[in-house]
């Protein structure tokens, strides 16, 4: 079974996505939790740090 992703104004079709399976989302739920345990394990100033370059490079980007 697929499930669409639809704009509600258009009734357009934007994307089709695939069911993912139940062994395929606790892999994906398990990468998550060991990329929060790695982020949470890292110094406030390298997160702030990387926080604020993914800020500029997204102003950057945003702007026209």
């Amino acid at each position: 079974m697929s499930v669409q992703s639809i704009n509600p104004s258009t009734g357009e079709t934007l994307q089709t996505f695939e069911e993912t399976s139940p062994a395929e989302l606790d892999h994906v739920l398990d990468e998550a939790v060991a990329a929060y345990q790695d982020w949470r394990r890292r110094p406030y100033a390298e997160r702030a740090g990387r926080m604020r370059q993914v800020a500029s490079w997204r102003s950057r980007w945003a702007s026209p």
